[in-house]
């Protein structure tokens, strides 16, 4: 997978201006993820170069997109959570690395937010 034009998610990280992460899909006429994978992709110097981080996420085809406010990242830029369209909510403790499921069968996932600490 290479870097991507469309997505509807972003989070960028708090603390480095460079630092973001998106989650890609086809393009707004064809709302399903890039090359039918979930995943996130981060670049850490502003775009020049993207990077897919899909640890922990499946390989098999998937057709649920991450909604623009359902990608974030918390204060430390570190922990990041992700909710999809079928309900599906992971976190990564290590900055996109890898990703945990939290749960599934949630209704579609709109939006998240980290409490302040």
């Amino acid at each position: 997978m290479g870097p991507d034009a469309f997505g509807f998610a972003v989070a960028a990280h708090p603390g480095e201006p460079d630092t973001a992460w998106f989650a890609p899909a086809v393009k707004d006429e064809c709302r399903a993820p890039k090359d039918a994978r979930l995943a996130v992709t981060r670049t850490w110097d502003g775009g020049a170069e993207v990077e897919t981080l899909d640890g922990g996420l499946s390989d098999q085809p998937r057709y649920d997109l991450i909604y623009r406010h359902a990608l974030v990242a918390d204060a430390s830029g570190r922990r990041l959570a992700m909710g999809s369209t079928t309900g599906d909510l992971r976190v990564s403790e290590d900055g996109g690395e890898g990703w945990t499921g939290v749960t599934t069968g949630l209704p579609p996932v709109a939006a998240l937010a980290f409490a302040a600490d």
